[in-house]
């Protein structure tokens, strides 16, 4: 039985510029990466950033058998990490296919 698997990965770019220091930087990143983790379906990494205060880019994943689904939970955890402190500079969400 073979079914369509659906994974999509966005990235957030949190641009930080007003942070001072790392200390502060971590106390708004941390909360965005737990908020998303717990209010949606997905799994969150922060890829690039740690040592400048100044940016941050997270990356978003989540999988299901249901595009439509997939498409609707990303862009929603997308506005959510847009409405919190950190701005959101650019952000790509591809939703690529994978056979069984």
């Amino acid at each position: 039985m073979s079914q369509t698997t659906y994974f999509g990965v966005p990235f957030l770019e949190l641009d930080l510029s007003w942070v001072k220091t790392l200390k502060e930087k971590r106390s708004i990143v941390v909360p965005v990466v737990e908020k998303l983790r717990s209010h949606f379906p997905v799994s969150v990494a922060r890829l690039a950033g740690a040592q400048n205060r100044n940016c941050e880019r997270l990356g978003v994943v989540s999988i299901s058998s249901n595009r439509n689904w997939l498409e609707k939970v990303l862009e929603s955890a997308r506005r959510f990490a847009i409405s919190g402190e950190a701005y959101v500079g650019s952000t790509s969400i591809g939703v690529e296919v994978g056979e069984e």
